[in-house]
């Protein structure tokens, strides 16, 4: 394992316990909890990661320029309808606070650019693009328009540094929180007009029990709790967490230790096929040499390695949430992955309430494995993040069809992790394997028997692994030249074999439709 890799396991490792600290500090200091210990807690994690970040740090905080920076939050970006932004922001008067404000704003100035782009996507959503866009260009100091240009030479720079390799979903993550959050003030505003329009009380669940303030923002955003790897959740969801009432009874050992029961396997299996198959060498002339069905396997190993590394690093950050206490709910809830509740449950106060940390599950290692269909794998996988990208992009793509609305989807998912172009080859392969597998259904699955569907299934499955193989290499690889080099020593047997099933479907369509007609 590399450096890196090691301080990465030993943040991860260490926020298991910290957790339960921090139920602790929840349940003694109760509802009116600060948000100090939290933000304390991400500034020791991030001055153990970004050293020299936070030697620049200090630098810049010697320029004077914090004033400034405190004169741009209060532009109002994350606001609607407010005629002050922010009042809580000056009128705070919690022990600590300001110490806590300054302590996130000298982690802010290391992270410029990252805090303007955040802004910006919420402003976006907002309908505040043109407030917003003054106050990253005042944050980055530009002097000319930004808009549409801004995100694009944010992430150019993001993937220019190193800090981006060192913990690259920070960022990303990051923006998914702004986009989501901006989306949920959005709907309490609309939720109070309703209200006071409509004399009743809105049937929205999971909705903001009230408008954060900028502080607020900037706590849940840069929360410790899955800082590293995710996984995402709302702020209600946050808010619900400093909430509780008496977090100390919820479950949390058992739990926490039946998310990492599999994690010392997953880590070996990782450590050990990695040494074997490591990723350089598909880069290497000689690896040209070996025959087809060796350069075929070896995409088989690593990303078997890609998913054991994720599977040990999720349930990790999921062990370190559970441990917090973060996204617990009662069952009755039925709350799912990223989303929280989906109703509202009133428990029987003479009745045991059973938990559970659905809300904060970002993998299932056994349906990841074993589902059939490549669309389903993709459900098992990141669940989190797949919400958010299923609940405020796929409704909002400008097509019609699922195969064009999961490309439009998958095409927003390998933006939001970067420029490579790995990660658009990868992603942008996904929906080809969909349509692909979607003909093969309409054309031969509906007309089989039980037992032919069941074959027709282990065969699917064993390709729809082969296409997730075949797109790991270019999520791994990255550059473009790398990817194709690898998949044309392979033939661009998964894409053929894509384009060769879709022709036969149609085939096999329009010869159904033709006997119909006769």
């Amino acid at each position: 394992m590399s450096p890196e890799e090691l301080v990465y396991l030993g943040i991860l490792s260490a926020s298991i316990p910290v957790g339960f600290l921090f139920r602790f500090l929840i349940d003694t200091a109760g509802p009116d909890l600060d948000s100090n210990e939290v933000l304390s807690a991400l500034l020791g994690l991030r001055s153990r990661t970004f050293t020299q970040q936070i030697l620049n740090l200090w630098t810049s905080e010697l320029t004077g320029g914090e004033a400034q920076m405190l004169r741009n939050y209060s532009c109002g970006a994350l606001t609607l309808n407010s005629e002050e932004p922010f009042p809580e922001l000056r009128s705070s008067s919690k022990a600590g606070g300001g110490i806590a404000l300054r302590s996130d704003y000298l982690y802010y100035n290391m992270w410029d650019p990252h805090l303007a782009f955040a802004l910006y996507s919420v402003g976006n959503m907002a309908d505040y693009k043109d407030q917003l866009e003054e106050c990253a260009m005042s944050i980055i100091g530009l002097d000319f328009p930004l808009s549409p240009l801004f995100p694009f030479s944010h992430l150019v720079w993001l993937s220019s540094t190193n800090t981006f390799c060192q913990c690259h979903s920070t960022p990303a993550d990051t923006k998914g929180q702004m986009v989501s959050l901006a989306n949920e003030v959005q709907s309490y505003h609309l939720e109070r007009k309703q209200e006071v329009s409509s004399f009743t009380k809105s049937p929205v669940v999971g909705g903001l029990s009230h408008e954060p303030s900028l502080y607020d923002v900037i706590s849940y955003s840069y929360c410790y709790v899955g800082i590293m790897t995710g996984p995402f959740f709302r702020y209600q969801t946050y808010a619900d967490w400093l909430q509780q009432s008496s977090p100390l009874s919820l479950p949390g050992k058992e739990p926490c230790l039946q998310r990492l029961k599999m994690v010392p396997v997953y880590g070996a299996l990782f450590i050990t096929v990695n040494s074997v198959f490591p990723l350089g060498y598909v880069r290497a002339e000689e690896f040209l040499e070996h025959n087809y069905f060796y350069r075929f396997f070896y995409m088989v190993a690593v990303f078997f390695v890609f998913r054991m590394r994720f599977y040990s690093a999720w349930c990790g950050a999921e062990a370190g949430c559970i441990s917090a206490g973060l996204g617990c709910y009662p069952k009755g809830a039925l709350s799912k992955p990223g989303g929280g509740p989906t109703v509202n449950y009133s428990p029987d106060p003479d009745a045991a309430v059973e938990y559970d940390f659905k809300t904060i599950q970002n993998i299932d290692c056994y349906n990841t494995d074993f589902c059939v269909k490549v669309r389903h794998g993709m459900r098992y996988w990141n669940m989190t993040v797949q919400w958010w990208l299923h609940h405020y992009i796929y409704p909002n793509a400008p097509f019609r069809s699922y195969a064009l609305r999961a490309g439009w989807t998958m095409l927003i998912s390998a933006y939001w992790h970067g420029l490579h172009a790995g990660y658009y080859l990868s992603f942008l392969t996904i929906p080809l394997c969909i349509a692909a597998e979607t003909a093969m259904e309409a054309s031969i699955r509906a007309h089989l028997g039980p037992v032919g569907q069941k074959t027709f299934d282990w065969i699917h499955w064993f390709l729809k692994m082969r296409a997730y193989d075949y797109m790991c290499m270019g999520f791994v690889l990255l550059k473009a030249g790398d990817t194709i080099n690898y998949w044309s020593s392979i033939y661009f047997v998964i894409h053929i074999v894509a384009v060769v099933c879709i022709a036969v479907g149609q085939c096999m369509k329009g010869g159904s439709k033709k006997e119909r007609r006769e």
